[in-house]
């Protein structure tokens, strides 16, 4: 009744599944495209991959291929790592400590106070150093507008 024909776990192993359900059907991709009520040459196009799937070609082109998706988990969700340590959470926070995605507790956590103050008060002098630079030009602007 339902037999798996094939898996694919990518977009290219998708295409190729296609082709090879289509042609023990006896379709050609032009009949398969007129059958689903799609543009001509459309299968053709995904087949070969110059087009993809959009939301109104995926389920008429499977549907008269014969084809449903079935989802199914390959792996343990969050479980395993590549280094097969099965630490996925532990890892996860090592990498993004060491790369500040923490935010402002990681900066807080990695500076002292002066160095904090000193930062402020650098970014603070940039900003207003480009505010009047920019205040400058719009006035300079206005100057010329205005003679």
């Amino acid at each position: 009744m339902n037999e798996i024909i094939g898996i694919a776990s990518d977009y290219v192993e998708l295409r190729t599944l296609i082709a090879t359900r289509r042609k023990p059907l006896g379709l050609s991709q032009l009949a398969v495209d007129e059958l689903a009520g799609m543009p001509g040459g459309l299968t053709g196009k995904i087949e070969s991959g110059a087009k993809y799937f959009s939301g109104y070609s995926l389920g008429p082109i499977l549907g008269v291929l014969g084809i449903a998706i079935a989802a199914m988990p390959t792996a343990p969700p969050h479980g395993d790592t590549a280094d097969g340590s099965g630490n996925y959470v532990e890892n996860y926070k090592i990498v993004r400590k060491k790369s500040g995605a923490k935010g402002g507790r990681a900066y807080v956590n990695n500076t002292t106070r002066e160095q904090r103050r000193k930062s402020a008060s650098h970014a603070a002098k940039t900003r207003w150093r480009k505010w009047r630079k920019a205040k400058a030009v719009l006035d300079a602007r206005a100057k010329r507008k205005g003679k």
